[in-house]
């Protein structure tokens, strides 16, 4: 899919969004395309489907009574999994196989519903993805359990994660974590989560925020560091196994946050959060 036009894309359809009355004082906390026609889109802790993007929408939550969808991942236009939380029963996970017209309850064992603070879902394929559950900790701490599961959910695995942070993987394998809540740390695994290796890329710095990789093929992706004032960009061309300092940017002191994503072909886009603002940046 081209990066600029799911950017446009979106524009539209959260445009969209916006300007029905439903949607009034709500905020956009997930988007997922998974076509270049289609967007999932979790919208103040309710899931909606625009097809084709920006012309047409359709509430896809799970009908569970008063339920808030906590998290989404998609894979396909068919397959999909959300978190979701109800006040009188916590957390439970669920799937869709007919892209949110049904939703079947998952079952997750050794969690305890009063150590939630939150949950992260990731899938590379309709059988294999994992599941984050954050505990409730200070706000400087970060600790969490790790679920993998390779039937599409039916049964999960317990593994070690050193935070209890979002992850996002590649493959099977690959993937990687950051420590948010504490010093920003990048991890990476090769065995599908069960171990985990720091991949320390920045020298003598604090690092303000860092964002996990994105890749445009398999092989070929890049994360951000942001050390204040500098903006770091690495690029790895062996699917993150080494990475290379591909730019570096001197970033105003105003700014506490920074988000960088891929816009096109030539041009990363860095945006400022709390400001929204941003500039392109070539390769």
């Amino acid at each position: 899919m081209n990066p600029l036009y799911v950017k446009l894309s979106l524009s539209v359809a959260i445009a969209s969004l916006l300007s029905g009355a439903v949607f009034a004082n709500a905020r956009i906390e997930q988007v997922v395309p998974f076509s270049d026609n289609e967007v999932t889109i979790l919208y103040n802790q309710k899931l909606y489907k625009m097809s084709p993007v920006g012309q047409d929408w359709s509430d896809i939550s799970p009908k569970v009574q008063s339920g808030q969808v906590k998290a989404v991942k998609f894979v396909d236009s068919q397959h999909g999994w959300a978190v979701v939380y109800e006040k009188d029963r916590g957390y439970s996970l669920v799937r869709t196989t007919d892209a949110g017209n049904s939703w079947t309850e998952l079952v997750v064992s050794n969690i305890e519903q009063s150590d939630i603070a939150s949950a992260y879902l990731e899938f590379v394929d309709t059988q294999v993805g994992w599941l984050v559950v954050k505990d409730v900790t200070s706000r400087n701490f970060s600790s969490g359990s790790l679920f993998r599961t390779e039937d599409g959910g039916v049964t999960w695995t317990l593994l070690n994660i050193p935070v209890g942070e979002p992850v996002h993987f590649i493959s099977r394998d690959i993937g990687w974590v950051i420590a948010r809540s504490t010093d920003n740390q990048i991890y990476r695994t090769e065995d599908g989560g069960n171990t985990w290796n720091k991949q320390h890329l920045v020298d003598d710095e604090i690092i303000t925020s860092a964002t996990l990789p994105t890749f445009k093929t398999h092989n070929e992706g890049f994360l951000s560091i942001f050390a204040k004032p500098k903006l770091n960009i690495f690029s790895t061309k062996n699917s993150g196994e080494t990475w290379e300092l591909a730019k570096q940017v001197i970033v105003p002191d105003n700014f506490e946050s920074i988000s960088v994503g891929l816009f096109d072909d030539n041009n990363y886009i860095v945006t400022y959060p709390n400001i929204i603002v941003g500039f392109l940046l070539n390769y």
